[in-house]
């Protein structure tokens, strides 16, 4: 149909607008729906033909965000469960994903749904990859049956993401991947079942 290719730019180009504005530190508050028209190029008509109001835009913008869960190739535990935190690392600091986790993981500025709906769309789809690692190796007979898997996942995501939060990747040779799997792996193995 005549337009459609045009319409679905501008609204690429609104969702991307809305996003490299949160990376670069402009708060949820202080984002408004004229300012991400501008930054997309876009007539304020255009952008409230999509969206209604701002939190339905932050939404679609999140849920854009959205990468299914990548696989870790397959080695001993330690080396898969390193790779993965590694990859986490990276996506913390390189992504707009991982740089708006601030945005949405602290203070009063951001709404419960909101919260939910970045969890959901970024957060738990890199949760699964670890959530599959131990889970595999708990059958292969590595990881003891009894561990709390969301516990594990609270441990290395809160030693990654809470880092990061706090200093933006100051210190990185100081705590390693190698660091969080290292201290992980005693409690968590077959050979030293939990007490």
């Amino acid at each position: 149909m005549p337009g459609r290719p045009r319409s679905e730019q501008a609204s690429r180009a609104i969702i991307a607008a809305t996003l490299e504005m949160l990376a670069e530190g402009v708060s949820l508050d202080s984002l408004s729906m004229e300012a991400v028209a501008t930054r997309a190029g876009v007539g304020k008509a255009t952008l409230y033909r999509r969206w209604s109001n701002k939190a339905a835009l932050i939404s679609d913008a999140l849920v854009s965000l959205y990468e299914p869960p990548v696989p870790v190739l397959r080695r001993s535990v330690r080396e898969e469960l390193t790779t993965a935190v590694d990859d986490l690392r990276r996506w913390t600091r390189d992504s707009i994903a991982g740089r708006l986790l601030t945005h949405f993981t602290s203070g009063p500025c951001c709404s419960p749904e909101l919260r939910a709906q970045y969890f959901q769309s970024v957060i738990e789809p890199k949760k699964a990859v670890f959530r599959e690692i131990l889970r595999r190796r708990i059958v292969n007979g590595d990881v003891h049956p009894s561990i709390d898997i969301e516990a594990t996942l609270w441990i290395v995501f809160g030693s990654v993401l809470f880092g990061y939060a706090l200093s933006e990747g100051a210190g990185e040779e100081q705590f390693s991947s190698d660091n969080i799997v290292d201290l992980i792996l005693p409690g968590i193995s077959s050979a030293s079942p939990p007490q």
